[in-house]
């Protein structure tokens, strides 16, 4: 028997189905790799939030501590959970760093001494030296409504979107913020003080600014510290 080649035809018919099914699969894989990453920084999030309680458990339920460059036990809060090795965080630096972001080009180590990590602690009101901290936890009024960490931008005006180790409440082109590193920049994941971790959608899919971020209609309300019973503030 005769073997059958096939036509020119035939090979394109079968190239453009091919071709067909690619433009309807990797959208969807794109999309199952960016839910995977978003589940994964939440993981991140969450053994972040069992390190924090165990390091608040042997300090009399204080935060761990955030003092300022130059101060005498001057540490950053990740830092301060790590000491004593597997006591608390166990020495996983991965743990800081969310994998929907670009890091910085240096090497891990040098980022981790920077502050360069993925999630900005809520330090102006529970960590920092600079506003009578740290605090303890049964200071905080409403601990499932009150910010711990989440996703941080570095700086908005300069474009740099890699993480930072805190951020600010209020909107400020120049200073750390909340940052929207999931689902095409539409949301973000927090960290809350009772241990629970959730994300949250913006209502712009793309922020033009900083105000954007902080506006009462757009992360659920409450993101400023300007507003009462925000989310940062302990009372």
């Amino acid at each position: 028997m005769k073997k059958k080649n096939f036509t020119l035809i035939e090979l394109l018919v079968v190239i453009a189905i091919i071709a067909i099914l690619a433009s309807l699969l990797l959208p969807a894989l794109g999309k199952a790799r960016e839910i995977a990453k978003k589940t994964a920084c939440k993981n991140n999030l969450k053994q972040i939030g069992m390190s924090v309680a165990l390091y608040e458990g042997n300090f009399q339920d204080y935060f761990p501590y955030q003092a300022l460059p130059g101060h005498p036990d001057y540490s950053l809060w990740y830092q301060a959970i790590e000491v004593g090795g597997s006591s608390y965080a166990g020495k996983k630096h991965e743990l800081f760093y969310c994998p929907s972001e670009i890091p910085p080009t240096t090497t891990r180590e040098s980022q981790w001494a920077s502050g360069w990590i993925s999630y900005g602690a809520n330090n102006w009101y529970l960590t920092s030296s600079a506003n009578d901290g740290p605090k303890k936890v049964i200071q905080v009024k409403r601990t499932s409504e009150t910010v711990y960490a989440l996703d941080a931008i570095a700086n908005y005006s300069t474009k740099n979107f890699y993480g930072y180790y805190h951020v600010y409440p209020w909107a400020a082109s120049t200073l750390p913020i909340p940052g929207l590193k999931h689902e095409n920049s539409r949301s973000l994941n927090v960290l809350w003080v009772d241990g629970h971790v959730s994300s949250i959608k913006s209502r712009y899919p793309y922020i033009s600014h900083t105000t954007q971020v902080f506006s009462d209609s757009n992360l659920g309300g409450r993101f400023s510290a300007d507003q009462a019973n925000n989310k940062w503030d302990i009372n």
